[in-house]
């Protein structure tokens, strides 16, 4: 009797983790991104320079379809944590695709992914202490099959 609720208890365990998918699931966005902007136009009298700057990962947006469509999903919760914001994206049955998008400060380039078809939501975890809020974690859940 203690070896199948034993026998039990792991199987259900392991199918609820194996529910949860993490960042690293989806490769993290890497910390840092470096780019090479050009200015569309220019005034007399200026010049333009590129500093060659490595911008810092900051946040990660979803969106319903490929990022250029600019359908970005507002979360569907926000509550304060301990020293942040977690803010929840749930994700329904759709004909579009799912993207993430990963945010870079100072720059209007982003890096973005399709998530897995079967993606149930996402939670992220911001760090209140920084204004705006800088991304600590994020990962994601899929739906049963």
């Amino acid at each position: 009797m203690k070896n199948t609720i034993s026998n039990t208890l792991l199987i259900t365990i392991t199918s609820l983790m194996t529910n949860v998918a993490c960042a690293s699931d989806f490769q993290q966005c890497p910390l840092e991104l470096l780019v090479n902007q050009t200015a569309q136009s220019t005034m007399s009298d200026w010049k333009i320079f590129n500093s060659d700057e490595k911008h810092p990962y900051v946040g990660i947006s979803f969106s319903e379809g490929s990022p250029d469509k600019k359908m970005i999903l507002a979360p569907d919760k926000e509550k304060k944590v301990k020293g942040g914001v977690l803010a929840t994206w749930h994700f329904p049955t759709s004909a579009e695709e799912y993207w993430a998008s990963c945010l870079y400060a100072e720059t209007s380039v982003t890096i973005a992914r399709r998530l897995p078809s079967n993606i149930q939501s996402c939670a992220v975890e911001y760090d209140g202490r920084s204004s705006p809020p800088i991304i600590k974690n994020w990962h994601c859940t899929l739906q049963k099959k």
